[in-house]
């Protein structure tokens, strides 16, 4: 038998800085134990869907509100901020506004000691959570000093310490590579078995999120649900691409081969499509036919790094070290690794934001000499 957790009844939601509404005439419902994909363009509504949920609205967001949102039977202009968190821990999009501990081991026990948890079961829970997560190193660490992927899995032990009913995470995959995005998804749905937790995820990336199973995505778009429906079903229709969202790269990938995915039952994974020597022959015929030109220029070096490399004071080791390359002017370059490979810094090395081992030339000119 299923039991609503969250429900939303002709609910509408305006600003109070906004003339229109952001949400208009909402009706959804989302049972407990479910996890639910919330989708949808930049500015169509689906964070404030997610603010709703956790009590920012009206809490912390003023407005109007017409219509009902009720949260585990809470009706949230009648509860407060307080007592809807022990309901929903969310993790956002901007982790850095997350953190609140000086190491990420405080960080991570916060909820436990707000909660008057007794010490030693803290330590062991914090060590639990860091353990699963592969952060176990970090633990002594500032938030503020580790790679944008690291921030996003110390937030997230931060949510799943409190074990609470409802998950919220909005855009949990912002700054995660592809493979931590495949491995964060996988350790969700972990999470969600384990705990029987509701799993609410607001993400534009599909792919990544639809590599585990998911109930229900809910297509949100100027403010109105246009579509709540299982990944098979959206996926077999045009709705995305319509609206502005990118549709899984794979799927993609067999339009423009020209395979019919009306023929294909099942499209909400790679794993799920079906081993057809048909559709490989016309994929293996799409990949050859496309080529790449590119007019042919003289290559005149304009950013020259040498030996370049940063060494963060409270680090034993270099997350970036004896970096050498050229890009020429006029050069389409990718800066690819793992998550704490180096990217971010490297990046922070060129803009000036930190001091450099090594020397950078811009255009013949030492960057050390500029203000």
């Amino acid at each position: 038998m299923t039991e609503p957790i969250i429900t939303f009844k002709n609910f509408s939601f305006k600003y109070d800085s906004q003339a229109f509404p952001t949400l208009q005439d909402i009706n959804l419902t989302i049972n407990r134990g479910e996890k639910i994909l919330i989708a949808g363009p930049s500015g169509s509504g689906k964070s404030t869907i997610g603010r709703c949920i956790n009590g920012l609205i009206p809490n912390i967001d003023t407005g109007t509100i017409t219509g009902e949102c009720l949260i585990n039977g809470k009706n949230i202009k009648e509860t407060d901020l307080f007592d809807l968190s022990f309901t929903t821990s969310t993790i956002l999009q901007d982790t850095d506004s997350q953190f609140i501990g000086l190491t990420v081991g405080e960080d991570i026990a916060f909820a436990l000691e707000n909660d008057c948890r007794p010490q030693n079961k803290i330590r062991q829970t914090v060590h639990r959570w860091a353990d699963k997560l592969e952060i176990s190193d970090l633990l002594k660490q500032a938030p503020q000093s580790l790679s944008g992927g690291q921030k996003q899995t110390v937030a997230l032990a931060g949510v799943l310490i409190d074990e609470s009913p409802i998950m919220l995470f909005d855009e949990p995959l912002a700054n995660l590579d592809p493979a931590s995005g495949m491995k964060t998804m996988a350790l969700i749905d972990q999470i969600q078995k384990e705990l029987n937790a509701t799993v609410i995820i607001i993400e534009h990336r599909l792919e990544e999120v639809l590599s585990q199973p998911i109930d229900r995505v809910v297509l949100v778009n100027d403010g109105k649900i246009i579509a709540d429906k299982s990944p098979n079903d959206l996926l077999h229709q045009n709705k995305l691409e319509d609206i502005g969202v990118r549709s899984p790269l794979y799927l993609t990938a067999l339009t423009k081969a020209g395979v019919d995915l009306d023929a294909i039952p099942d499209l909400t994974s790679i794993k799920a499509l079906p081993d057809d020597e048909k559709i490989g022959q016309k994929l293996q015929k799409w990949a050859d036919d496309a080529s790449l030109t590119s007019k042919k220029e003289e290559k005149r070096p304009l950013l020259e790094l040498k030996g370049v490399g940063h060494r963060y004071n409270h680090l034993q080791v270099n997350p970036l070290r004896d970096v050498t390359a050229t890009i020429n002017k006029g050069d389409f370059v990718s800066i690819v690794g793992q998550n704490g490979a180096g990217k971010t810094t490297l990046c922070r090395l060129i803009c000036g934001f930190i001091p450099n081992e090594g020397k950078i030339l811009f255009d013949d000119d030492d960057l050390s000499q500029y203000s």
